[in-house]
């Protein structure tokens, strides 16, 4: 029989097993610390990278990939994602499986060299001037690796060539869509010359379309202003600053309206100078009122009766001013008196001939002695003072014609 207190049946066997239970159990929970420690690790890790995977920090992304192989050897290294997560929602509809490591790293890889070849790319089509497509380009290697090396090593001159272009590219965008189509083509203009391959058939085609169509409702404005339907040419005109605010032709038309009120009162001026029968400020203004009547008939007949009047008076006046400068007063006063028998009220005339008067006194008053003369039927007198007209001015018409006409008369 055993004895109690001996062996295994001692209390000091009792306390040493329950230690030993007890270092175990310690021993298991440290382990499992560590355990989820590393895992925790590995999670937080994880997380690291796939932050900057999101980031575009690739190179970050291959050098952690890289210690994390060293550290976990696991082969790819599955990711711990929630699998509600959306970036576990990205990489499961994008490759169809569960994100790992390798994956990360492989990506990563690639990314590397599509911003590397897409620099390169850019380099080619900026050295042959072909800034549409190199825009596009850089865009999207600039899309995928913001931080890259290859995007952040890029030579200023050439960022900054494309950069105007596509500042340029912007600002044809807006002066589209705020239809102003004058900056437009300028702009299309020197986008063609910045960039070899620049296609501007659609700014282009845009332009012509609407530029045509605001000219075509200017020309009806014009027309139906001509034909007095206000109505009409207001809608017209509206319609073609709807379509282009800043056509060069709305500032012609607002000439043409102003010119329209200005042709009502040059008319006006033209009824009342006339029923005034102030021909001379009429031929004084003619250039004005000729304009502003046409296709008038009435007034374009009045007009050029008064024209041709003034004309004529004005060659008398100037023929009698030159026989008068040669001392052939009496010829220069009979040729205008024939010209004043039509036109008495013309002040020139009027003028002219005052300033003659008293160097032909003689002569016009043996003329209108003779005249009386011959109104009471005195031939005889009459006869004598034509002849000393005839002798004042042996060229005389008036007197040859009276002087015929009188004998004509004593004869019968």
């Amino acid at each position: 029989a055993q004895q109690v207190g001996r062996g295994a049946q001692s209390l000091a066997y009792a306390e040493h097993v329950r230690r030993i239970s007890e270092i175990e159990a310690q021993k298991k929970t440290r382990e499992l610390e560590q355990k989820v420690k590393t895992e925790l690790s590995k999670v937080q890790y994880q997380a690291l990278m796939v932050q900057f995977f999101v980031q575009r920090r690739f190179k970050h992304v291959i050098m952690a990939s890289r210690f994390y192989n060293q550290i976990w050897k696991e082969g790819d290294g599955t990711l711990y994602i929630d699998q509600d997560s959306d970036i576990n929602k990205v990489f499961s509809e994008s490759l169809g499986v569960s994100p790992t490591v390798s994956t990360l790293d492989s990506l990563s890889h690639e990314a590397i060299r599509d911003v590397d070849k897409g620099v390169e790319v850019f380099e080619f089509l900026v050295e042959r001037g072909e800034l549409e497509s190199a825009s596009k380009r850089l865009a999207e290697a600039y899309l995928v690796g913001e931080f890259m090396p290859a995007i952040n090593t890029l030579e200023r001159d050439k960022k900054r060539k494309v950069l105007e272009f596509v500042r340029g590219s912007n600002v044809l965008l807006n002066a589209i869509d705020s239809k102003d189509y004058t900056k437009a083509t300028e702009q299309i203009n020197e986008l063609r010359g910045k960039a070899d391959d620049f296609d501007a058939t659609k700014a282009q085609a845009a332009v012509a379309a609407f530029t045509r169509a605001s000219d075509m409702q200017i020309m009806m404005a014009k027309n139906h202003l001509a034909a007095k339907d206000m109505e009409k040419a207001q809608g017209a005109i509206r319609s073609a600053m709807e379509i282009w605010p800043q056509n060069p032709k709305l500032v012609e038309f607002d000439r043409l309206v102003d010119a329209g009120g200005s042709l009502i009162q040059f008319r006006n001026d033209f009824d009342r100078l006339f029923a005034e029968k102030n021909y001379r400020e009429v031929f004084r203004r003619r250039f004005e009122f000729g304009p502003s009547i046409d296709g008038d008939e009435d007034r374009t007949a009045k007009f050029r009766q008064i024209m041709e009047n003034i004309t004529a008076i004005e060659t008398a006046v100037k023929g009698a001013e030159k026989m008068s400068n040669i001392g052939q007063n009496y010829a220069a006063w009979e040729e205008l008196s024939e010209v004043h028998e039509r036109f008495p009220d013309d002040p020139d005339l009027n003028q002219f001939m005052t300033k003659l008067a008293p160097k032909v006194a003689d002569f016009t008053i043996a003329l209108n002695n003779a005249k009386r003369h011959e109104e009471r039927g005195n031939l005889g007198s009459a006869l004598s003072w034509l002849y000393k007209a005839k002798h004042l001015h042996p060229l005389s018409e008036k007197a040859d014609t009276g002087i015929k006409r009188l004998v004509q008369v004593a004869l019968q």
